[in-house]
């Protein structure tokens, strides 16, 4: 496909940015509700491996990754075609990348001792990332929230430390465990996203910041606590399990 050589000739120009992006991913394009699975060697040498219906649907302008039991449980990006018509819209497969790469290496082990995921597992509930009921308009926390962002872009570590703990005290385990899943999963794939936007003399994405609280603004906060702990110790640039630490 003429779509996938274009991808490659930009992954060539970022794969370097972060070991994240080392590796690539089976990218499933989404029409009627069918996956068209793409896989092979390098992405130029993708070619259509399978076509199947979609066990559930499939919603339009989808920019997801998740592992795939037909495709032997190995997690693909899924996306519609119209990624391919922006630019802008492309950069997404790579922070989808960025998702696999946390799923393969590092998911396994941190959901094993996160008491929501117990929980969620209980109650056999596998959509808990997209609809956990989290306190977002609880007057407090959206107070102590805002203070946080505020602080975020102040860019004083100690202080920000001092909000989050605000939050902490604030939150039951389970909100707060999902707060610092989000930040840690969305927000490091939005601050990969935005390092290869900087290189590719894109405006970064900053989409959330605004002052109603949702799942997204913790892609956002996450983003920018990560980018101020990597400044403040470059060594866990590569340590997902010690930023999910700090965070």
């Amino acid at each position: 496909m003429k779509n996938f050589n274009k991808l490659d000739q930009l992954y060539k120009k970022i794969r370097n940015i972060h070991q994240s992006l080392e590796e690539i991913y089976p990218i499933a394009i989404v029409k009627n509700n069918r996956f068209n699975i793409y896989d092979g060697g390098q992405i130029s040498k993708y070619r259509l491996i399978k076509t199947e219906q979609s066990p559930f649907p499939i919603p339009n302008k989808v920019r997801a990754a998740f592992p795939l039991s037909s495709y032997d449980n190995k997690i693909i990006v899924v996306v519609t075609s119209d990624i391919f018509e922006s630019f802008e819209e492309v950069i997404l497969i790579f922070h989808e990348f960025v998702h696999c790469y946390q799923y393969i290496n590092f998911e396994k082990e941190l959901r094993r001792k996160m008491e929501i995921e117990k929980y969620y597992k209980g109650i056999k509930n596998n959509m808990w990332e997209l609809n956990h009921k989290f306190p977002y308009k609880n007057d407090q926390v959206c107070n102590v929230f805002t203070e946080y962002s505020k602080k975020l872009d102040l860019k004083n570590l100690a202080n920000v430390k001092e909000t989050k703990s605000k939050l902490k005290k604030l939150l039951s385990k389970i909100d707060y465990e999902y707060l610092i899943w989000q930040e840690w999963k969305e927000g490091f794939a939005r601050y990969v996203e935005n390092k290869i936007r900087v290189k590719l003399k894109l405006p970064e994405n900053h989409f959330g910041s605004g002052k109603l609280l949702s799942r997204i603004s913790f892609y956002e906060t996450g983003n920018k606590y990560i980018e101020m702990l990597i400044k403040e110790d470059k060594t866990i640039f590569n340590n997902l399990v010690r930023i999910y630490e700090q965070l």
